[in-house]
């Protein structure tokens, strides 16, 4: 295989449609990185092609899906990346990150993460990111919009 398109389509909305949505994009992963490990190098990926289809009502929510994607960074470096229908910002963030380019992603520290300074255990909501790409996008050069602090609020 060479390239993969993949299309993601949305047409429930909450907890559980967004677990599986992460599910299935690590379910693409896992297989894609055995068969990039195996002897015979039967997966030899140059292109990969992105795109997430929300339904017309549930375009608004869309953001609250886009971090399920962040599990496509434990793939092996891929020469030809797209990933489309998500924020500029995020597409530019996992664009980068599964090219090989920019530095690791941390993974967010829910458990220290607190309101007005203090440190207290916070439990993570279903669209809250796992990774910190609001700092990935601050080392890499790409601009942040307004508002984009709300997916990292501790409530």
């Amino acid at each position: 295989m060479r390239y993969i398109h993949i299309s993601l389509v949305i047409t429930e909305w909450g907890y559980w449609a967004g677990t599986r949505l992460h599910g299935r994009v690590e379910y693409f992963v896992r297989t894609m990185t055995a068969h990039a490990e195996d002897e015979g190098k039967k997966s030899l990926l140059k292109r990969l092609s992105v795109i997430v289809e929300p339904s017309p009502m549930q375009y608004q929510i869309m953001e609250e899906y886009m971090f399920a994607l962040g599990a496509l960074c434990a793939l092996n470096p891929i020469a030809e990346v797209c990933i489309m229908v998500v924020p500029e910002w995020f597409k530019k963030c996992i664009e980068m990150k599964v090219k090989g380019l920019g530095r690791d992603v941390e993974v967010v520290d829910w458990k220290n993460k607190g309101r007005g300074g203090e440190k207290v255990g916070v439990r993570r909501k279903w669209f809250q990111p796992m990774l910190e790409w609001k700092d990935f996008a601050a080392r890499n050069g790409i601009g942040l919009p307004e508002g984009v602090d709300r997916f990292w609020a501790a409530e």
